[in-house]
């Protein structure tokens, strides 16, 4: 993951004693990130006591997507709240690495879900396993997410289940939003706050319950939902505007997803949300009707209104991070988050050729 420092802040710290000024790449950084990834490793692995084919197959996918990387957003925000709460990095580790193997377990089963066949550059595991094994995969990875918890005060791992919960609840949501054009933005928020905000947030609570700070850990839930709908608000501008790596504009118009600009551009646009209604309707849909309807989208203003509500959500989780806005790691926080929100600008969205 890219990130950068934001602009600094004045002032003392909150309740916080200030941690020492840090680099944005430390090598005690780095290490805590290589110790995520290690115990990634060394957590998914078949237990040496099967010799079931099956079993390994199951293994083997989860191994599939947790070692195909990703941006690890989520270890890179529990570290550094971690940081500003001085906590060590052995518990630190334990809720970095439960909170990435819960989403590579929403992503396994979101695969099967949307029929997914690529997934970080590589085939998804229900394309080379097929769906039972990657549904399966996804609740193996969900064990072994709460499992990294058991050492913990059992709130933290009340937190956790409570999460997986949220998760599950959304996700059902969103696959009965899936075609339909009548998905309005308030809609999209509560799948995208039960998904993306809610594992988010736990990375927050998680921190304020190991510094054994509870009266802190709503707050820091909070920013940690603000940030995460950012992200997925950023994420869902990336798709429209053909930004996402290794996919093509509009793909989720062409696989009937939701999608908070196509949500907005609806609700200004009745009669766009005819039209799209028609070509959801129509199996024989080409790519260059999704194109022109994605266009269509964008000359809403439409992008624009969703690069709006992610600087509110950037604002909202600053303000939930008021009280420690002095710590160097906190800083870092509202960097990146900023930088998130500034690439989507109105004058950058100008300048996208979108063929």
């Amino acid at each position: 993951m890219e990130v950068v420092m934001g602009g600094g802040t004045t002032g003392t710290a909150g309740a916080l004693p200030t941690t020492p000024a840090p680099s944005v790449d430390s090598p005690k950084r780095r290490a805590f990130l290589r110790r995520v990834e290690g115990r990634l490793d060394e957590v998914v692995r078949v237990d040496p006591r099967a010799d079931d084919e099956r079993t390994e197959a199951l293994v083997a996918a989860a191994r599939h997507l947790v070692g195909a990387g990703g941006k690890r957003a989520r270890p890179w925000f529990t570290m550094l709240l971690g940081e500003a709460f001085l906590l060590p990095p052995r518990p630190l580790c334990d809720l970095a690495v439960c909170v990435e193997l819960i989403h590579a377990a929403s992503l396994l089963h979101d695969d099967v879900v949307d029929a997914g066949t690529r997934r970080r550059g590589r085939p998804t595991a229900n394309a080379v396993w097929g769906n039972l094994t990657a549904v399966l995969s996804g609740d193996l990875l969900l064990t072994l997410a709460l499992s990294e918890l058991r050492a913990h005060p059992p709130a933290l791992h009340h937190a956790a289940v409570d999460t997986v919960a949220e998760m599950t609840r959304a996700t059902l949501r969103e696959a009965a939003a899936r075609g339909q054009v009548d998905l309005t933005p308030a809609r999209w928020f509560q799948i995208a706050g039960g998904k993306t905000g809610a594992l988010f947030a736990l990375c927050g609570r998680g921190v304020g319950l190991l510094a054994n700070r509870p009266g802190d850990a709503d707050a820091l839930a909070s920013a940690g939902s603000h940030l995460g709908l950012a992200f997925q608000i950023a994420d869902d501008l990336d798709d429209l505007l053909g930004r996402t790596a290794g996919k093509d504009p509009f793909a989720d118009l062409r696989n009937r997803n939701p999608n908070l600009g196509v949500a907005l551009a609806v609700e200004s646009s009745p009669s766009l949300g005819r039209e799209l209604a028609v070509a959801w309707a129509d199996p024989t849909t080409g790519t260059d009707e999704f194109a022109r309807m994605g266009r269509a989208v964008l000359d809403t203003g439409a992008a624009e209104r969703a690069w709006r509500l992610i600087g509110d959500h950037v604002t909202s989780a600053e303000e939930a991070l008021e009280p420690w806005h002095g710590e160097p790691a906190v800083t870092l926080i509202r960097g990146w988050a900023r930088r998130m929100w500034s690439r989507a600008e109105p004058a950058t969205l100008a300048t996208c050729a979108v063929s």
